[in-house]
């Protein structure tokens, strides 16, 4: 997620939003290994949300089918009324952003760690040559 705080002069008023705002705020070079790892952990939760969402988007879509398929009027539930439908396709579009928003964060958290674990090890490779070295320069002259 881009770190600029230009493109948040009106934060879009939703959760999606709200993540945005706060995580374009959040510090990731001074946070915790821990709070990256929790921000990061969030992987398995949109996996679950992508999957609930996906089973009750499939569930509305069968109850629309069948009752516009149903020739006799009065065995429709009609439980979408005309209005219905805009206001429902606009809440799952907030839950797919939503669902973004969180991959989106938990990948640049991971991706944050990965990178420091991965400087911590060049950095301690390179202390263990520095040690080796002078270890076999302490040998060859003692």
């Amino acid at each position: 997620m881009a770190k600029t705080t230009e493109k948040m002069v009106r934060p879009h008023a939703s959760a999606a939003g709200l993540i945005d705002f706060f995580f374009e705020r959040f510090d990731t070079a001074h946070a915790s290994d821990s709070e990256l790892q929790y921000l990061a952990d969030f992987t398995g939760t949109i996996t679950d949300m992508a999957d609930s969402l996906s089973a009750l988007t499939a569930g509305i879509g069968m109850l629309v089918s069948g009752d516009r398929g149903r020739e006799c009027k009065h065995l429709r539930t009609e439980a979408l009324q005309g209005n219905d439908e805009p206001s429902l396709l606009f809440h799952i579009a907030a839950e797919i952003e939503l669902i973004a928003r969180i991959a989106e964060v938990a990948a640049d958290s991971n991706c944050y760690l990965q990178q420091r674990f991965t400087d911590r090890l060049k950095v301690e490779r390179s202390r263990r040559d520095l040690s080796d070295e002078y270890s076999s320069q302490a040998v060859n002259h003692g």
